[in-house]
């Protein structure tokens, strides 16, 4: 068994496969993709109050096509490159 873990925490086991899909299913989890392809999973609430703060984005600026990092706080985005 191999395990997903949502930022929050969370996480579910699943077996082992090569379809998304099937991983999904079995977890309960969403998956959304990065800018560069990485997918990320979330669990069921991350992933509803992920696509809240979507839309209501989306509402503000007219578009789903964005460059997050001209939104965000360049503290915000130190903290992130040193994750890296």
């Amino acid at each position: 068994m191999k395990t997903l873990k949502c930022s929050c925490g969370k996480t579910a086991k699943y077996k082992d496969t090569n379809s998304v899909g099937s991983i999904l299913k079995q977890t309960g989890f969403r998956a959304t993709m990065t800018y560069l392809g990485k997918f990320i999973y979330l669990c069921p609430k991350c992933f509803k109050e992920a696509q809240e703060h979507a839309e209501a984005i989306m509402k503000i600026v007219g578009s789903s096509y964005l460059y997050f990092p001209n939104l965000l706080k360049k503290d915000t985005l130190k903290k992130e490159e040193e994750k890296k």
